[in-house]
């Protein structure tokens, strides 16, 4: 076999090879859009797991946030305390009497 035609051979294997890996690369992306069919019984077995666990997901998600009020509450809130006002326990900060405000002062409300 002359130089030659060993040179051709050679060129026309790799050409081939290089084919191969585009129609492989072709193939591969097309198997990743497709979707996989199933029977209608195995769509029935997986609706029925997949309503159980909707409604796992779902009480999960309300005892959360059950969880998350209570934490809240105790955590973040500060404890309400009801002040009781006295007209005894107030101070005018004009006159320094008890009874009233700065500005309801007699004091104040002449200058």
């Amino acid at each position: 076999m002359s130089m030659e035609a060993l040179f051709r051979k050679l060129l026309a294997y790799e050409h081939e090879l290089i084919q191969q890996s585009h129609v492989e690369d072709t193939e591969k992306k097309r198997k990743g859009i497709s979707l996989k069919a199933s029977s209608l019984k195995e769509d029935h077995k997986e609706s029925s797991s997949d309503d159980k666990d909707v409604e796992n997901l779902n009480l999960m998600v309300k005892k959360f946030g059950k969880f998350l009020k209570r934490s809240k509450d105790k955590k973040f809130s500060k404890p309400s305390k009801k002040v009781e006002t006295n007209k005894n326990t107030i101070t005018c900060f004009e006159c320094e009497k008890q009874g009233h405000i700065k500005s309801v002062c007699v004091v104040y409300l002449k200058k």
